[in-house]
């Protein structure tokens, strides 16, 4: 049986689609990064509204610091389904922009809510709910099979429980790399492609595994491209409010020092444009190589079965 993808291949179509769609690219990374955004604003808020000398102290927390934490969890809530709301929608784009990379993206940036977006979001709530009942089996018979040797020896149940424990993560992650293509051939075919995105991955898992290990450290490399950039550039920003910073650390008001308002809001501007390019790029190039390998098998797939017609 043919492998049916290309590792190489997959990992560059991530690249291509950043090229192709930049625009695409930094929007989803818009989506991704206003929760982060909405979640900073919580914090500022808390801070404000209890202070840091308040939240130094190991007193009590007053019935005004009470309300806002609780009203910051309210609103985690809603800013958490949001963000998940923002990967679904996403994540349907991408696998669309990958699998028909000739076709041209719909509007706003090929985001909407539809039939796509309903089939990534119950294929996903599936598989995760899939892996966390193996992970809740795996602890229970960890704690059996240790609770069993314990009345033997102490050092048998630990190496058992270790060795149980060891034998479900890699029972895990089989079965995550099993169940990898369902989302993508689910959007594909226009169906639900639990069986078929199963046999799909039969006989491959040593491909997806080593697909997904490349995917990794790309997107590690990625990171830590991001980060020395990013802090390039923060560090020369920031050298003309270095005497500001330097005075208030040292100071023992506590007090924040009294930035001009218009710097802050171009600060926070700027921040919202790299942290969305930042998201755009790393969600693209972690999609992108399963989908395109999807797509990749499927055409393998539709090769072997005209191929005998073809022959003949």
């Amino acid at each position: 049986m043919t492998h049916g993808f290309q590792i190489d291949e997959a990992l560059a179509d991530g690249f291509r689609l950043i090229r192709r769609r930049p625009g695409g690219v930094f929007a989803w990374g818009v989506v991704m990064a206003l929760p982060v955004l909405l979640s900073v604003i919580l914090m500022i808020d808390l801070f404000m509204t209890i202070g840091l000398e308040a939240m130094a102290e190991e007193a009590d927390p007053s019935p005004q610091a009470l309300a806002a934490m609780m009203r910051m969890q309210a609103w985690s809530m809603l800013v958490n389904l949001v963000q998940l709301a923002g990967y679904v929608l996403v994540i349907a784009a991408i696998c669309r922009a990958v699998l028909w990379p000739d076709r041209a993206p719909g509007r706003f940036f090929d985001l909407r809510v539809g039939m796509d977006e309903a089939r990534v979001a119950v294929a996903g709530l599936a598989v995760m709910a899939g892996c966390y009942g193996v992970m809740l089996v795996v602890l229970l018979l960890a704690f059996a099979f240790g609770a069993a040797f314990w009345m033997v020896s102490g050092t048998a149940a630990v190496v058992m429980g270790v060795t149980v424990g060891l034998a479900g993560i890699v029972g895990i992650a089989w079965a995550a790399l099993r169940t990898s293509m369902i989302m993508p051939l689910s959007i594909a075919t226009q169906d639900f492609a639990f069986v078929a995105g199963w046999r799909m991955t039969k006989g491959r898992v040593g491909m997806l595994l080593g697909l997904f290990v490349a995917t990794f450290a790309v997107t590690i490399m990625a990171h830590v491209l991001f980060l020395i950039v990013t802090g390039l550039i923060v560090l020369g920003v920031s050298i003309p409010i270095w005497p500001q910073l330097v005075a208030w650390a040292e100071g023992t008001s506590g007090q924040v020092p009294a930035f001009n308002p218009v710097v802050v809001a171009a600060a926070g501007f700027a921040g919202l444009i790299v942290l969305a390019a930042y998201y755009g790029v790393i969600i693209a190039i972690w999609i992108a190589p399963g989908v395109s390998a999807c797509r990749q098998m499927l055409a393998m797939q539709k090769r072997d079965e005209t191929g005998p017609v073809a022959l003949g």
